[in-house]
């Protein structure tokens, strides 16, 4: 890409060339000293471009980025390193000054009131950390881990919270009104906290530029990512590369925005991108992750994190090595621990453990308009997650592995575990003869699945209460049962307007089956076609509705 044709925000101004800060492209001098020359420089400039000619730059140390900054490559720009230890990165997690609040930070409130000593030694611009309360656990995961599952779908227990603020105004009587809104009570004059960011760094473009693995990066753990930043607010990477060779992952953020926009990034280990916690207004779209190694995700989405939208990405491959239980499972999207209001839309992924995961109380996300092709075990696999729109999605031949171990009971389309209020609608669901799965199977409670297209599933099932199963196409392999509410005292659901083939050899003994002890279902006007009976009850199943 010539610098003509770059992007308005790249061409600002003057723009540095690395080369004039003596950095050598020829992959073996390290080159690290020069490029944050050029960094410095263009910061303390107010902000500029910092220009990579084409040539390989050995990154000998890590990078520190800086605000106002762009880095741009021209065609065949690549920088490498040789040691995981080298990286990209913002400001350390220890950045933190303590101050004083004088009130509770109420949720929905942008007015945040400090004591006079706080209020005298912040500014405008400047950015503060708070959080509900000290975790737990030096992992805070693991307070989501021991949560309850009464606790993780209640949109009122948020577990452990954190969340970051831009100072806008200062507005006197020692009040601060900051750019968003806080999305709980965060008792930061008792149990919670208050901190100002001191090395925030702003508005960072890296485009163009080919990042790439040596072979000798060991790539321990996720935070061995080539790019991690702390505290670094609206990060954009555009049309780059990442040829991570199956040793560490792409990019590790903390805390800020963070736009991923066309890149690619190729066999990424452990995570490929990951909001680790606190990057609300986050975009990840355009993007293709492929050949992805070793655990957990391509996409990796935690705790803390909301307002994100993950859009048009295309992800492939993945199935490179037989599972056995879940840790070896790898997803093209996983979020983990309350991430909630964020949109998953027309992503295509093939050849995944799971498509699109969420655990630990997800809620109030959608998942729309993505396909879902050629998985080992699942398209989406949900548990302890709540109010979840599910629609329009194609899931076509999920459940594929033969040597699944402890997954293999969760072979589906979609697989539920103590999940409530799903609305499930509009989806296409089906399967090549011979590798047929239940379209939905699990746990879950006040859920709707309708409107739903499906062919050549084995069956639907419903463990729980209060769900509506309705105005579904289904065409079954099944010879037993194609609906089944099962367990006891599971109560409560309508089953109405279905249109049910048994397409077998010999037909299937029940359309809809329910289970020993579950009473007061409603089901109606379903019709049924090759099946001996529409409906079955079994010798303990009273109080029923049919009609």
């Amino acid at each position: 890409m010539s610098l003509t044709k770059a992007h308005n925000r790249m061409v600002q101004g003057s723009y540095l060339n690395v080369l004039d800060y003596g950095a050598v492209a020829d992959g073996v001098t390290g080159a690290t000293t020069a490029i944050q020359a050029a960094i410095d420089a263009a910061s303390s400039a107010g902000g500029s471009t910092v220009y990579f000619p084409s040539g390989n730059y050995l990154l000998n140390a890590s990078l520190l980025l800086k605000s106002n900054v762009t880095l741009l490559g021209e065609d065949g720009a690549k920088i490498s390193r040789s040691s995981d230890s080298f990286k990209i990165i913002g400001s350390t997690s220890a950045s933190l000054t303590s101050l004083t609040a004088g009130a509770t930070l109420k949720k929905g409130s942008t007015i945040v009131d400090l004591d006079a000593g706080s209020y005298s030694s912040v500014s405008v611009d400047d950015y503060l950390y708070v959080k509900d309360r000290t975790s737990a656990n030096v992992d805070f995961i693991q307070d989501f881990v021991a949560a309850s599952g009464a606790v993780l779908v209640s949109p009122d227990e948020w577990v452990y919270m954190v969340q970051t603020f831009k100072i806008i105004e200062k507005l006197g009587s020692n009040k601060v009104r900051v750019d968003s809104a806080a999305i709980i009570d965060f008792p930061i004059t008792g149990a919670g906290s208050i901190y100002k960011v001191d090395q925030a760094i702003k508005n960072v473009l890296i485009t163009n530029l080919t990042f790439e693995n040596n072979s000798s990066v060991e790539g321990t753990n996720a935070e061995n990512a080539f790019i991690n930043t702390y505290h670094v607010y609206g990060l954009d990477i555009e049309n780059c590369k990442f040829n991570l060779n199956g040793l560490s992952g792409g990019v590790y953020k903390n805390f800020g925005a963070l736009r991923v926009i066309n890149c690619d990034f190729n066999a990424p280990k452990y995570l490929g991108v990951c909001l680790r916690q606190a990057c609300p207004n986050s975009v990840i779209s355009g993007n293709t992750f492929r050949n992805h190694t070793v655990n957990d995700a391509s996409i990796f989405i935690e705790a803390h994190n909301y307002n994100i939208t993950v859009s048009n990405n295309t992800f492939d491959g993945a199935r490179n090595y037989e599972l056995t239980n879940a840790a070896a499972l790898i997803s093209a999207i996983q979020c983990d621990a309350k991430v909630t209001n964020c949109v998953f839309d027309g992503n295509t992924i093939n050849g995944y453990g799971v498509g699109i995961r969420m655990e630990l109380g997800c809620m109030m996300n959608v998942i729309s308009n993505n396909v879902f092709s050629n998985m080992d075990i699942c398209g989406l696999r949900l548990n302890e997650s709540s109010f979840l729109s599910i629609s329009n999605n194609k899931f076509f031949n999920c459940g594929l592995s033969t040597t699944a171990g402890t997954l293999a009971v969760t072979q589906s389309a979609i697989f539920a575990s103590q999940c409530v209020r799903l609305n499930i609608d509009g989806n296409v669901m089906a399967w090549e003869t011979g590798y047929s799965k239940p379209a939905i199977f699990g746990t879950f409670d006040y859920t709707y699945f309708k409107n739903n297209t499906i062919a050549n599933t084995t069956k639907i099932i419903a463990n729980g209460s209060f769900n509506e199963i309705s105005n579904n196409k289904i065409e079954s392999k099944a010879t037993d049962q194609i609906i089944s509410i099962s367990g006891t005292s599971k109560h409560h659901n309508i089953i109405e307007h279905n249109q049910i083939y048994a397409t077998a050899v010999g037909g299937c003994q029940y359309a809809i089956r329910i289970d020993d002890g579950s009473e007061c279902n409603k089901i109606r006007w379903n019709a049924s076609s090759d099946c001996s009976n529409t409906v079955a009850l079994t010798a303990t199943t009273n109080a029923q509705c049919l009609f």
